[in-house]
């Protein structure tokens, strides 16, 4: 999906500039893909919750996975 939206968005504004998450390299000047580990997902959106106040946070996983222990670790740490 961001794959065919991200390059029009990048086309009609070009003053702006674009993080492309988990893409790949577009030929477009203002788009830098980029790409995380699993766990580290979950901490960078731990760690913007904190920054914008929120100090209460949980974690609920959907089914067992071998990156779940990872991405609760990576989210306890936000607690130091």
């Amino acid at each position: 999906m961001q794959g065919t939206a991200l390059p029009k968005a990048a086309a009609e504004f070009t003053n702006g500039n674009f993080v492309f998450i988990d893409g790949w390299q577009l030929v477009l000047k203002n788009v830098a893909p980029i790409a995380f580990a699993e766990e580290q997902s979950g901490y960078l959106a731990g760690y913007a919750a904190v920054k914008k106040g929120y100090t209460k946070l949980g974690f609920m996983g959907a089914a067992a996975a071998p990156i779940l222990p990872a991405a609760v670790t990576a989210t306890a740490s936000l607690r130091a």
